[in-house]
Formats: structure tokens, C-alpha cells, sequence
């Protein structure tokens, strides 16, 4: 019979396992922008390898806490190699609604990158649309009941218990990743307006998230960004040749 592990050693190696796995993916994350072409000239799938990637590194820290309640859930029914498929599910589930956004993403970038190559003179007015719809979206109730889920997403994950055996882990990091693009895709529409490789933007979203889901004024942390996205929208307008590499 397996020996099942003990709490605290479940806590560490969670957490080891979701700051290393963010950490490898930052590499690889450096690595592949640093050769790769702009997202518009590449094919959807290898976009998606980027994209996914990508989230690893960016959401894996902010996404541990949800990832250890659901541990501690599993390691009272499973233990060993149980305990580790399971999570294999709920990570999968959860990266399974970050690429399905990456592909609507995809599409925006292509549009986009379509539109400014017969309109040059627009990338001031799409990146003040990009940074306006982020603004606007910081204050509507469904960003604030995905935050509200992401930060605290005990009672969700306790519901989780009652889902169907059958492929429930996987179901549950879906589930949990979809509130997640939910709290997170107007930041992350952003990018656009920044560039999708550009790696400092990437760290200040990835930032920006994990403050907003960890810290103790996160919520209020939300609405001081749309002020500030409001600000750049302005920006945007005033100062289009800022936006001119707009991809």
C-alpha cells in the first residue's frame, strides 16, 4: 500500500512544482522570442506552443494557491501516482482554456496586423482601443466575480468534490481556468498593443495579475489600473507614432 504524503510535504512540493515549472517556461519563453517570427507570419499551432508556454510562466505563480487546494482534495481519495495523474489533468484542463483564448487571440493579432499594413496611420486609434477596452473591462462586475473566484477559490473547489468521477480533475482545471481567462484576458489583450514577445510587458502583466489575485487590495489594485489604462488610451491618441510598431 502507497504511502500517502503528509500535508506540509504536499504544500512544498506544490509549490516547487508550479514556481519551477514558471521559472523553466520563463527560459524557454526568452529563448523562443528571441528567434521566432511575429505572431501574424506564424501558423496557429506553433502559436499556441508559444502562447501556452507563455502562460506557464505568467499565470503558474498566481495559480498555485488554487493548485494546492485541489492537491489537498485529491490526497484525501488518491495517493502515489494517482495523486500526480490527477494533477497532470487539472494543469492540463487549466492550460486547455488559456489555449482556447489564445486562438481567439490569434485571430485578433492577424486582423490587426491586417489592418495596420493597409492603415498605417490607425495604430494610435487601435492601440487607444486596446488600452480602452482593458480600462472599461477593470470595472465590470464579471471581472470582479472572476477575481472574486480567483482569489478565493475554496467554495468553488469544495463544489468541485460532486462533479462526476470521470474525468473530474480535468473538468475542474477547466472550469477553474476558464474564471481565470475571465479575470485576466483584458490584461492580457494588452500584449497587443505592446507586442505579444515583448518580455518586459510580459513581466508586468504577469505582475500585475499576481498582485491583483495575492495582494490584500487586489481588488482595489483593478481599479487603479483602469485609471491608468485610461490614461495610456489618451496617450494612445495623443502620441500615435509611440504605437507605430504595433503588431
Amino acid at each position: 500500500m502507497e504511502q500517502r504524503v503528509t500535508p506540509r510535504r504536499l504544500t512544498f512540493a506544490t509549490w516547487i512544482a508550479a514556481l519551477g515549472a514558471a521559472a523553466l517556461a520563463w527560459v524557454l519563453t526568452i529563448n523562443m522570442s528571441a528567434g521566432m517570427p511575429m505572431p501574424a507570419m506564424m501558423p496557429l499551432p506553433a502559436f499556441l506552443v508559444f502562447w501556452i508556454v507563455m502562460m506557464i510562466a505568467m499565470m503558474f505563480p498566481s495559480v498555485a494557491p488554487a493548485a494546492l487546494l485541489w492537491t489537498h482534495t485529491i490526497a484525501r481519495t488518491s495517493s502515489g501516482a494517482q495523486q500526480a495523474w490527477r494533477m497532470v489533468q487539472f494543469v492540463a484542463g487549466y492550460l486547455v482554456a488559456w489555449a482556447a483564448f489564445g486562438a481567439v487571440l490569434y485571430g485578433a493579432i492577424f486582423e490587426l496586423s491586417s489592418l495596420l499594413s493597409h492603415r498605417p496611420g490607425s495604430s494610435g486609434i487601435a492601440g487607444a482601443a486596446i488600452f480602452g477596452l482593458a480600462a472599461m473591462y477593470q470595472v465590470t462586475p464579471l471581472k470582479r466575480a472572476c477575481l472574486l473566484h480567483c482569489r478565493s477559490p475554496f467554495a468553488a473547489l469544495m463544489r468541485y468534490a460532486a462533479f462526476p468521477r470521470r474525468g473530474r480533475d480535468l473538468l475542474v482545471g477547466l472550469h477553474h481556468g476558464a474564471y481565470c481567462v475571465g479575470c485576466c484576458w483584458g490584461l492580457m489583450m494588452l500584449l497587443l498593443a505592446a507586442g505579444i514577445m515583448n518580455l518586459a510587458a510580459m513581466a508586468g502583466v504577469a505582475l500585475l495579475v499576481l498582485l491583483e489575485k495575492r495582494w490584500r487590495r487586489g481588488e482595489a489594485l483593478a481599479r487603479w489600473s483602469s485609471a491608468l489604462f485610461a490614461l495610456l488610451a489618451l496617450a494612445a491618441l495623443l502620441r500615435p507614432e509611440a504605437f507605430a510598431g504595433l503588431r
